[in-house]
């Protein structure tokens, strides 16, 4: 595998070199998480179970929050904002489905999306 990455960067003519002490090789049987993401058996690349269980959580808490008028830390919002998008680069479908659950599920509006949610919960953030 990595004479073929060697083989791939001469032939492109790229003047890089690979880092031997950086250069790692997995099997498939190995560990699957890399940066932060893990790769399934049917290479996808996913946020992992930990993760979707915590983002359930942190969107029902700013959806309560928001619709019970309660103040909101604004650093916890713009780090939970942030990772909220890079989860949803990842995992569209699902990040989408839970944040639609959770605004159905939690505010009286039914015209409510989660992007509304973060307007009205960066208003009130102090």
């Amino acid at each position: 595998m990595v004479k073929e990455v060697y083989r791939i960067l001469r032939q492109c003519g790229y003047p890089y070199r690979l880092n031997a002490k950086k250069t790692k090789v997995c099997s498939r049987l190995g560990k699957n998480w890399n940066l932060g993401l893990m790769l399934n058996q049917y290479d996808e690349i996913t946020i992992g179970h930990e993760n979707i269980r915590k983002l359930k959580a942190d969107l029902w808490n700013l959806v309560q929050s928001v619709s019970k008028s309660k103040p909101i830390a604004k650093e916890w919002l713009q780090k939970f904002e942030g990772r909220y998008h890079y989860y949803r680069l990842i995992q569209p479908t699902r990040v989408d489905q839970l944040a639609s659950a959770a605004v159905s599920k939690g505010y009286r509006y039914y015209w409510m999306d989660i992007n509304a949610i973060f307007r009205l919960a960066r208003l009130r953030a102090q």
